[in-house]
């Protein structure tokens, strides 16, 4: 197989695929038709100067409400910093990767003090600190997809990880090594084959 890059060209057995929020467009179908990306905003909020955070404080999952948005995590002020990250996670809208809205907005700030923050977490300020935007890759059941391509042979597809995948990533390139060079893994892999989305395939 010859993958041409814009650095010139590479002959391989095997290829595994692993593109993120670029996975429809360069993949094609099935998977431009179970991928979506989705838009996160995380935000840093200032400390107020009288807040003490225990140390070794843990991380933190909130749910405050019913719906989707009523839920919240965060990870406690690092020794020297004077702020905590707060953020959030939304499917609602999709977006597409070459013009995913990288800017956070001043009232994106307030809206997110105003229902995460307000009356929930003690000893933070409106006060942005910094901001920043990423993108999830999204199934339809919200785990991984990792399996052969149903029309390109040799070629392993590893994404969405809906979020979650920079935990399992290690695990996972073991195991990907693991099947490219043996044929399989130590670890059962079936569960995150596109047969679940046969309706789709």
């Amino acid at each position: 197989m010859r993958i041409t890059t814009e650095k010139g060209s590479i002959i391989a057995d095997k290829v595994v695929v692993s593109a993120g929020m670029w996975s429809t467009e360069l993949l094609g179908a099935p998977f431009s038709d179970l991928l979506r990306v989705c838009r996160q905003k995380l935000f840093w909020f200032e400390r107020q100067q009288d807040a003490v955070f225990a140390p070794r404080s843990p991380s933190f999952i909130m749910i405050h409400g019913p719906g989707d948005a009523d839920v919240s995590y965060g990870f406690p002020p690092l020794p020297g910093e004077n702020s905590m990250k707060v953020a959030t996670e939304q499917y609602i809208e999709d977006s597409a990767p070459n013009t995913l809205d990288r800017t956070v907005t001043a009232s994106e700030e307030q809206d997110r003090f105003d229902t995460q923050i307000k009356g929930k977490i003690a000893g933070l300020s409106p006060h942005v600190v910094k901001s920043s935007v990423c993108a999830y890759t999204v199934t339809p059941d919200y785990h991984f997809i990792i399996d052969e391509h149903p029309y390109l042979k040799n070629v392993t597809v590893v994404s969405a990880c809906s979020g979650h995948g920079f935990k399992h990533s290690a695990g996972l390139g073991l195991a990907l090594a693991q099947r490219c060079i043996h044929g399989k893994s130590d670890v059962d892999l079936s569960a995150f084959s596109l047969a679940r989305f046969s309706a789709a395939v």
